[in-house]
């Protein structure tokens, strides 16, 4: 008897050695191993249904897919095409192979800008189960259609094996089509805001001209009043030289507008040129109070600047714009104070990188919204407008100090005063602590950036390198001038900076006798092949592109210091 028989007997409670002759049983019999069979057919035929389910379900999802799709085996075998990529890689007629997918595409090489991987190289790819993504890859259709793609491969695995890879593309067409519209709108707003500028700055060198003729005979027609005839009406001798006063400081008024309005324009378009050198602060503020003091004099103010100017205080900075602003802040301070008030001046080293200088006034002062809106330009804040003025004085002011990677606050109290602080580099670093071993700062590191945030990351990076003295220029100017003065062992340069951009800055940097040795790594957000291009011609000892990596920025950095101490 056959064992499943005897089986089934046994688990109807029949004996298979005594067979029962009772036709009521076996029905009974046949009955359960009919149920029994059933059921376990039941289980085999739910696991089908449920795997064509999930069959049709990716079916229609790769169906549904606007992305063209391709399933390579690990040797290069074309396994699997979806709607997408059928439509763009399959011809009318015959068959396409795995070796003719891959030759249609152009991928750009990583390792060699401006070449594309040949087929070998993507079969070879495959094989070995790398993953890659290129935004600005080809694809050439059998008819020799071209057509822009992202591309992006990633290998399949099983078992933490390579077992194939899947290749997805996008037709950017449309894409680059909007960006090419968008670059040429960016072109003409550009090109509309340069001539706003140069319109602006032609118009203050014209307006200056007629300026100059109307302040000059102003002043002339003032000294010939004060040596009046004896024989003209004193009272209208006094009448005409106080309608002179009034033109001349009209006109003296309007030539700080036109001035100022020059200013911003500059700054705003770039154009704004500074020369950077170690400049005295005690010196610049020295001739600043001379010219404050006839105005103290009018409101009856008192200078409090205690043992201020006893010695000199160097900054990294312009000492015509530093005058500027400095003058923009006191004038200020005087202006918006009240009645034989006070200004109270300190100057003080929070670090040995900074110097700041308070000024504080008993005027005034403005509410905590007005305070963040002070440095807005043509502003004229309700309550200080106690004096005639641009408006526009502390936003130049403002600007110009970050640019020479300073920077400028304030803190009020209505109707108690205002206390402005002004900060700038003096281009020296931190002295070692006594704790730290001997000879810990051995090199010197000059990071040109513009981004405050990069540049604290690096600080924050560079920790691991305890060896290593770090100093930083948001300009490609301040930056040069720091390179010239300090002859760092290494400079990190990003490229797109204010001013002067990273592959001009190299350029000086080259061409200077003190500076042509020192390795240069360029940083850059830019991966595009034709930047590659570009940064390998310049001359760079590397190129980087954010974000960067930790372990491999300071591998580059451990092979820059080396190279520099040969």
């Amino acid at each position: 008897m056959h064992p499943l028989l005897r089986q089934q007997l046994h688990q109807a409670g029949l004996d298979a050695d005594q067979l029962p002759v009772d036709q009521q049983a076996w029905l009974q019999f046949l009955r359960l191993a009919s149920h029994t069979y059933a059921t376990q057919d039941a289980s085999p035929q739910q696991e089908i249904l449920r795997v064509v389910t999930e069959r049709d379900k990716l079916r229609t999802i790769l169906t549904s897919l606007r992305d063209g799709l391709c399933v390579f085996g690990r040797e290069g075998q074309l396994l699997f095409l979806n709607a997408a990529a059928r439509q763009i890689l399959l011809p009318k007629t015959g068959s396409l192979d795995g070796q003719r997918a891959l030759s249609c595409f152009r991928i750009n090489d990583q390792w060699r800008p401006g070449h594309y991987l040949s087929t070998d190289a993507l079969t070879a790819l495959l094989r070995e189960g790398s993953a890659l993504h290129d935004c600005e890859a080809r694809l050439v259709q059998l008819d020799g259609t071209v057509l822009p793609v992202a591309c992006t491969i990633n290998p399949m695995h099983k078992a933490s094996h390579v077992i194939g890879t899947v290749l997805v593309f996008r037709d950017t067409t449309e894409q680059q089509r909007v960006s090419a519209a968008l670059l040429a709108s960016k072109e003409v707003a550009e090109k509309a805001s340069l001539a706003k500028s140069e319109f602006l700055s032609s118009m203050s060198h014209e307006l200056r001209t007629p300026m100059n003729a109307i302040l000059g005979y102003g002043e002339i027609l003032l000294d010939d009043l004060s040596e009046a005839p004896e024989q003209c009406d004193p009272d209208f001798v006094s009448d005409l030289r106080d309608y002179t006063s009034n033109i001349l400081q009209a006109g003296r008024n309007l030539l700080e507008l036109i001035n100022e309005v020059l200013d911003l324009t500059r700054i705003e378009s770039g154009h704004i040129e500074l020369n950077i050198t170690r400049a005295d602060v005690v010196t610049v503020l020295k001739s600043c109070i001379a010219e404050l003091r006839p105005k103290l004099a009018e409101k009856n103010l008192t200078l409090d600047i205690g043992t201020l100017l006893a010695a000199p205080v160097y900054v990294l900075a312009d000492a015509d714009r530093l005058r500027q602003i400095l003058n923009q802040v006191l004038s200020n301070a005087v202006k918006h104070n009240r009645e034989g008030g006070n200004i109270c001046l300190q100057l003080d080293s929070p670090s040995a990188e900074r110097v700041r200088l308070q000024v504080k006034d008993t005027g005034v002062g403005m509410t905590a919204e007005q305070q963040t809106q002070i440095f807005n330009p043509f502003l004229r804040i309700s309550g200080r407008n106690l004096s005639k003025g641009t408006g526009v004085g502390l936003t130049i002011a403002k600007q110009l100090l970050e640019i020479m990677d300073g920077r400028i606050t304030v803190d009020s109290q209505a109707n108690v005063g205002s206390t402005f602080w002004i900060e700038l580099p003096t281009g020296e670093t931190s002295k070692v602590s006594a704790n730290a071993p001997e000879a810990s700062r051995k090199y010197l590191l000059l990071y040109i950036e513009d981004s405050r945030t990069n540049v604290s990351l690096m600080a924050n990076i560079l920790r691991e390198r305890p060896d290593i003295a770090f100093i930083s220029a948001p300009t490609g100017e301040l930056g040069l001038e720091l390179a010239r003065a300090h002859r760092p062992d290494v400079i990190l340069l990003d490229i797109n900076l204010p001013g002067i951009n990273g592959f001009e800055v190299l350029e000086r940097l080259r061409s200077a006798p003190v500076t042509h040795e020192i390795p240069v790594l360029g940083l850059s957000a830019d991966d595009s092949s034709s930047a590659l291009q570009q940064a390998k011609k310049a001359g760079f000892y590397d190129y980087m592109i954010k974000p960067l990596q930790k372990k491999q920025l300071l591998q580059v950095l451990s092979d820059m210091l080396l190279a520099s101490s040969h």
